[in-house]
């Protein structure tokens, strides 16, 4: 693990260690986890607490460095962090070439597949697992299964984003909610194009956890 995935792992979990009543905000954003993502913060807080003290203390005072970053510099640490190895890249497209081409030109070259795979190894990770183990002729609908979760996630993301910073006008949100499958992904990366018009590339992408 690099030095910076130790600054974000101890920022999100070890404020949790050190509080006895976490704030309301944090709970919120607890609930609102898939059941294996609390599973693995779960996981993450108990290895934290069997630490010893120096140790923890190490990793609050990494922490309390992270904490104390720009907001610009922790985006981009975060952005780097979340990009896919060659190797990895080379996995996941082999994994679900039948997919992608099942999908329509527009929406296949639209279709925000680093991000995609991304959100599965982090939020649905036994899902990625059981595909892996799939017959080839099977994956498709495996994979298929997993993008209207997928969506939701990101047209959430998207909408927080929006509000948040006027990209754009809220009949535009709402277009993008009743679009269908194939047009979907293409209108979200127009939405995207477009915050980056007005705010320029320094603002965080939609798409962005």
């Amino acid at each position: 693990m690099t030095i910076a995935a130790i600054w974000v792992a101890a920022a999100l979990t070890l404020p949790a260690v050190q509080e006895a009543q976490p704030d309301r905000a944090k709970l919120e954003w607890f609930k609102n986890l898939t059941p294996e993502r609390k599973k693995v913060l779960r996981e993450r807080l108990e290895a934290l607490k069997s630490l010893a003290p120096e140790e923890r203390q190490r990793l609050s005072e990494n922490a309390r460095r992270w904490r104390e970053l720009p907001e610009e510099t922790r985006r981009q640490i975060r952005q780097r962090m979340e990009k896919l190895s060659p190797d990895e890249r080379r996995q996941y497209a082999e994994l679900a070439q039948g997919f992608f081409r099942h999908l329509g030109p527009p929406a296949r070259k639209a279709f925000p597949r680093e991000l995609f795979f991304n959100w599965a190894r982090r939020d649905r990770p036994s899902e990625l697992e059981r595909i892996r183990a799939l017959d080839p002729a099977r994956r498709r609908e495996a994979f298929e299964a997993l993008i209207p979760s997928f969506r939701e996630a990101v047209l959430k993301r998207a909408t927080i984003h929006a509000r948040r910073h006027r990209c754009v006008p809220p009949e535009r949100l709402e277009q993008l909610q009743r679009a269908d499958g194939a047009d979907f992904w293409p209108a979200m990366q127009t939405l995207q194009r477009e915050c980056r018009a007005k705010h320029g590339a320094s603002r965080p992408e939609p798409f962005r956890k």
